[in-house]
């Protein structure tokens, strides 16, 4: 079995790594040849038959809407995602917490006692199948 130096190692990494580079820089150079011309289209053999234009209504112009006088920026501060994949005691929402006034859900947990109290949202009341395998909900109007 072949030792390899550690001397050495740079050398080898940067003799197999140039030809990929060189590669990868060729292959995404221009192309020298002109693209093709393209083909003249058929010559019609019959005319179509003219359509008799159905009258339409013109349409009436809008309003355009004003401009607004200056501009409004919204600044948001979001906690970043975590590095690691799955940390389930790590999944909370307060990632979502400053979006919360952008949608609203169709229910939503009790602040006070969390999951224990579900609250209504954009849904007034709701029902659930005796075998809780249909939920039916009832919107609010508006």
């Amino acid at each position: 079995m072949a030792v390899i130096r550690l001397t050495r190692l740079p050398r080898i990494v940067i003799a197999l790594a140039l030809p990929f580079a060189l590669g990868a820089i060729l292959a995404c150079g221009e192309s020298t040849e002109p693209a093709a011309a393209p083909a003249a289209p058929a010559a019609a053999t019959e005319a179509p038959a003219a359509a008799a234009p159905a009258a339409t209504a013109m349409p009436e112009a809008t309003a355009m809407p004003a401009m607004a006088d200056s501009d409004t920026y919204l600044h948001l501060a979001v906690t970043p995602l975590p590095q690691d994949t799955y940390l389930p005691w790590l999944a909370t929402s307060s990632g979502h917490l400053p979006f919360r006034p952008m949608w609203e859900n169709l229910t939503t947990i009790s602040p006070e006692t969390g999951v224990a109290t579900i609250l209504p949202q954009l849904a007034r009341e709701w029902d659930v199948s005796p075998d809780a395998s249909e939920y039916t909900f009832y919107l609010q109007e508006g």
